[in-house]
């Protein structure tokens, strides 16, 4: 489907959504854990597949600007099957267990049974968030999650791209900073998503932030050119995802300065418009009642995942994190999001 087929997304008039606030335990784990385990898997970087699926698959394509997920097209690399993978696989991003990213083959009961790692996959050190596009090409970002001699704040705005056929792993493109660096805050890009309608990467990067200024921006990337296509200024946002509602394209977006999750409309190129939009307010729902939406998991066309984690611009030792995860379901006619839920994970 090309760019100028796809129907022009409208923007949203705010509309105001009844919110409660459960306490910590409300939560039933059986009636989210199916896709409460698909957030808790992939905020360590992990990615599913299973043996006859390596072949490039797009599900059913979605009316253009359908309601819901805009992650159907997402490919699987072309590199798995040249090296032999047969059984489920995972993509592994935790610091606690890989420098860089490492490439599981497991059993049906979830064992190791080898792994495999690119000699270029742990060259930017301690990586993140990932996303694949149409071609099963991967997208990542370097995270400061051990020490900054991993991974320094001077290449803290880099993306890094995995190529599909081959699985080398290169520089894709560095970001501009709306601020220079400074010693409070050793943090570039935060996360990043992908849009199958649009073809584009979305991308947060606090560079150039410090306690009391905010210099963060948020990127969209034409994935066909590589180019920067568009830049949202003067945000320091966390966690990003993008959703197709009642009213049209927006992309969401959590706040690491304060417990708020936002929008912004996108047009039909996937670019910026339109007034930001309070979506969830989130003050008093982590373990520590001010924690921030780390990442947003959209599940089909009506369940939204929210992951809060402390964040203070500093590193943090694994061992020492506790994560609350979030649930809501999407309100049609209201454009907006609903609790239902929330769980605390970690030790």
């Amino acid at each position: 489907m090309s760019k100028g087929s796809r129907r022009t997304a409208k923007a949203a008039n705010r509309s105001e959504v009844n919110e409660t606030r459960p306490e910590m335990a409300s939560i039933s784990r059986n009636k989210l854990i199916a896709w409460l385990v698909i957030i808790a898997v992939s905020i360590v970087g992990i990615f599913l597949w299973r043996s006859g699926l390596f072949e490039h698959r797009s599900a059913a394509p979605i009316t253009a600007f359908g309601m819901g997920n805009v992650l159907y097209c997402q490919g699987t690399p072309p590199f798995i099957r040249a090296i032999g993978y047969n059984q489920a696989g995972a993509f592994d991003t935790r610091a606690q267990v890989v420098r860089g990213i490492a490439l599981h083959e497991m059993d049906t009961d979830g064992n190791i049974l080898r792994t495999y790692e690119h000699p270029s996959w742990s060259s930017a050190g301690y990586l993140g968030s990932y996303q694949r596009d149409e071609a099963g090409n991967l997208y990542a970002i370097a995270m400061p999650f051990i020490s900054i001699l991993e991974n320094p704040p001077d290449k803290a705005n880099i993306i890094y791209r995995i190529d599909g056929a081959t699985g080398e792993m290169a520089p894709y493109i560095e970001l501009p900073a709306a601020a220079p660096l400074n010693p409070e805050n050793v943090y570039g890009l935060l996360d990043i998503t992908y849009d199958c309608d649009t073809n584009s990467l979305y991308v947060s990067s606090v560079e150039g932030s410090s306690y009391n200024r905010v210099a963060g921006r948020i990127f969209q990337i034409d994935v066909e050119s590589g180019e920067v296509a568009a830049v949202l200024d003067n945000l320091d946002a966390f966690g990003l995802a993008v959703f197709n509602g009642s009213s049209g394209k927006r992309l969401y977006f959590g706040l690491a300065r304060v417990p708020e999750i936002y929008s912004i409309a996108l047009d039909n190129n996937g670019h910026f418009t339109g007034e930001l939009r309070l979506e969830i307010p989130l003050q008093g729902m982590g373990f520590h009642r001010d924690e921030r939406a780390r990442s947003l998991t959209f599940q089909g066309g009506d369940r939204l995942v929210v992951e809060l984690l402390q964040f203070d611009f500093n590193l943090v030792a694994p061992t020492e994190i506790r994560k609350t995860l979030l649930g809501y379901a999407y309100v049609a006619e209201a454009d907006g999001w609903q609790l239902l839920g929330a769980e605390v994970t970690g030790g």
